[in-house]
This record gives structure tokens, C-alpha cells and sequence, in this order.
């Protein structure tokens, strides 16, 4: 869906950058799987969980978005220490 992706970005300056005085890294990357696109988001950040998202904020109406428009062929998922996908 449009601006997915600056939601993502988003989300990692709003929690990570805004937050902190050191450094920040934010990571983007794609790649081609299968019939689909995989985007990662990393950050430096202490991460987080799917539970810690807040009902209809960034993320969670991302993820209602992807699932709204794309059914299962679409996820949003956040794996590692908040890494997201």
C-alpha cells in the first residue's frame, strides 16, 4: 500500500532516533522471494514485540492494511529484537 514503506522508516526514527543521543542505524533492504518482495526494517534499537503495538497506530494499521488489501499473500511481522518484515 502507498507510504508502507515511511511508515516503517517512521516507526524506527519516532522509537529509535527521537529517543536516544548516539547513533542510530536504520537499515532497508528488499529482495525478490518467490512471487513476492520481502522489505526489512532494522534499527539499533532494544526492539520490541508484536504485543507491544499499539491497536490502531503505525504499525497495527499497517499490518490491517496489508492484511485488508492482500489477504494472506501480505504480512507484517516483527522477528528478532524488533526487527520488522
Amino acid at each position: 500500500p502507498p507510504l508502507s514503506l515511511q511508515t516503517l522508516v517512521e516507526n524506527s526514527i519516532k522509537h529509535v532516533a527521537a529517543k536516544t543521543s548516539g547513533e542510530t542505524k536504520i537499515i532497508v533492504s528488499a529482495k525478490q522471494n518467490g512471487t513476492g518482495v520481502v522489505i526489512e526494517i532494522r534499527d539499533n534499537g532494544e526492539g520490541f514485540s508484536a504485543k507491544d503495538l499499539k491497536e490502531n497506530h503505525g504499525l497495527d494499521v499497517l499490518r490491517k492494511r496489508l492484511k485488508t488489501i492482500f489477504a494472506e499473500q501480505a504480512s507484517l511481522e516483527i522477528v528478532g529484537n524488533g526487527t520488522v518484515k
